[in-house]
């Protein structure tokens, strides 16, 4: 009997181990712009992937207005050691100038360099990452370069009839077909890590 009692902190501490951190680190689209946090896609992502019966958290890191440059200042902040999946969402606000950033405008090359910075030190950390794309295709081109997951546009076949007025940010229904088609992808991340 006290073999077994001795036995229950280390199953509790596997189980504990078993547990994945997520971390959705992005702009507007990630945070859900207008919507609850559990209407926005990583909450609702989250659910997904417990619904299959995986042990996963999945954080919103999401910030509106966020720029490239704004996701790399805050990325030790953002992103808790023991990640093991980041789900790089970069939006567009490089080019339209984010709020956060004082309405300033990052040139096209420093924002791939953003981009390439961002998923280098995800990855020295031994975190797998998805890129969205964005930034005019320099989601796509890092994926590539890095090896990184390709999740295609954010908003790749969202109809009219999910989005907001706005065009640009979905309804709570949009979010939970961004979150099912990445689904399948992110949950077979799980396996790996880093590159």
């Amino acid at each position: 009997m006290l073999a077994g009692l001795a036995a229950l902190p280390l199953a509790t501490e596997d189980a504990r181990a078993a547990s994945a951190t997520i971390v959705a680190l992005g702009a507007s689209n990630t945070e859900g712009m207008k919507l609850t946090t559990a209407e926005a896609y990583p909450a609702q992502l989250e659910r997904i992937l417990r619904a299959k019966g995986l042990d996963v958290s999945v954080i919103n890191a999401g910030v509106s207005g966020d720029t490239s440059e704004g996701m790399l200042n805050r990325l030790g902040s953002s992103v808790p050691d023991g990640t093991r999946v980041v789900i790089l969402q970069p939006g567009d606000n490089d080019g339209r100038g984010g709020r956060r950033q004082g309405g300033r405008i990052v040139d096209p090359a420093q924002s791939a360099s953003n981009l390439d910075a961002l998923i280098t030190q995800l990855q020295a950390r031994g975190i797998a990452v998805a890129v969205f794309n964005g930034l005019g295709g320099a989601g796509r081109e890092a994926a590539m370069r890095h090896r990184a997951v390709f999740l295609g546009r954010f908003s790749a076949g969202i109809p009219d009839t999910a989005r907001q007025p706005d065009g640009q940010h979905l309804t709570a229904e949009g979010y939970g077909m961004v979150a099912q088609r990445i689904a399948p992808k992110i949950s077979a991340m799980l396996g790996r890590r880093g590159r």
